[in-house]
């Protein structure tokens, strides 16, 4: 339970199954070392694994799955819902192990690992074994098609165990720029280029620091922690801003863009966030982000550095595009990603597996 979208989708579901009526127990491992546990955690009263987390070995792994096992069976639930990889794979493994009465097994992907994280020899380990997790996997949940339709292609399970259930993000109203910015010690006639995220190799924080060498008469408000944030923090030239996790409200009401350098995402609920706030987009076209951003309709999706630099100019020189884009991206987002869309669309999986 890291600082991050998984947090941010965990607590929305936790809190809507509540107020549906539905009794939801939460189980999460440590973070990592260089990480930050997300606040929400705690007021979940969620159970912690100590064994279950990154590096903690093979030993740990085990202890883990007999500790997850000994709760399933005391909690005795219908479905068991996992997330992440990791954690995907043992608490599948013991909810399988718990056999009579055995729950309905349903995991969910933010995203995948199927490109962007490891070498190939690691990557095609990671494939068998989620091609092996699929045989006991009722359903699995994903946030976008294209994860999906990549899922599928890999051999990991079929076309009907999956369900496409979208973030649901609550609209808040958007703070005035100008406080906004003046928190961050941003002057209100600066063009401010918003980034949130884990500081970690997936995001690819370093296209950030490029970019904003690029455009030095532009402000660059990096939000977020991680592995890599003293080494971002070490290259960051003077216009580069690093304030840490922030309410994301804050961020996308202090800035004018939104950036993603991500080598990999799912849905991206940062730029949902953003798009709310009515800001356009300047992001990778990987995973399923051409899901949250419409290229050259409330952003620009990109491949490269050049295409970066370019889709960056253009809506720095342009207020008018920047603000016909952003309403589009607010029209988007209003309309697709509801929280009570997200909570009904999980309760349908649930329901649809319990009914089997």
């Amino acid at each position: 339970m890291n600082q991050g979208g998984t947090a941010r989708w965990l607590e929305k579901l936790s809190n809507g199954l509540t107020s549906a009526g539905w009794d939801s127990v939460l189980v999460a491992g440590e973070v990592g070392a260089d990480e930050v546990e997300d606040p929400c955690f705690e007021e979940l009263c969620g159970i912690k694994i100590n064994t279950l987390g990154k590096g903690k070995g093979l030993i740990n792994d085990f202890r883990a799955f007999f500790q997850l096992r000994k709760i399933i069976r005391q909690l005795d639930p219908d479905v068991v819902n996992t997330h992440t990889s990791k954690a995907g794979v043992i608490g599948r493994l013991a909810a399988a192990s718990t056999f009579t009465p055995r729950p309905r097994i349903i995991h969910t992907y933010h995203g995948h690992l199927l490109y962007g994280y490891f070498s190939k020899p690691v990557t095609r380990t990671i494939t068998i074994i989620e091609k092996c997790m699929s045989a006991l996997t009722n359903r699995f949940i994903v946030a976008g098609k294209t994860v999906r339709d990549e899922l599928i292609l890999s051999g990991v399970g079929s076309i009907d165990q999956y369900s496409v259930v979208k973030p649901g993000i609550d609209s808040r109203d958007k703070l005035d720029p100008e406080v906004a910015r003046k928190q961050f010690g941003i002057s209100k006639d600066s063009l401010v280029v918003g980034w949130m995220g884990r500081f970690e190799n997936i995001k690819s924080p370093l296209r950030v620091v490029e970019l904003a060498i690029n455009f030095p008469c532009i402000i660059f408000l990096m939000a977020g922690d991680g592995s890599r944030f003293d080494e971002i923090n070490s290259k960051a030239p003077a216009n580069l801003l690093l304030p840490g996790w922030c309410d994301p409200n804050e961020i996308w009401s202090a800035s004018d863009i939104a950036l993603l350098t991500s080598e990999n995402e799912a849905l991206p609920i940062a730029l949902i966030e953003a798009g709310l706030a009515g800001i356009p987009a300047v992001a990778e076209n990987v995973g399923a982000v051409s899901e949250v951003v419409g290229h050259k309709k409330s952003g620009f999706l990109c491949n490269s550095f050049e295409e970066r630099v370019k889709a960056l100019a253009l809506l720095i020189e342009d207020s008018q595009l920047r603000n016909q884009m952003g309403e589009n991206a607010r029209k988007f987002c209003l309309s697709e990603f509801s929280e009570q869309k997200f909570t009904q669309n999980h309760i349908q999986a649930y329901l649809g597996v319990l009914s089997k």
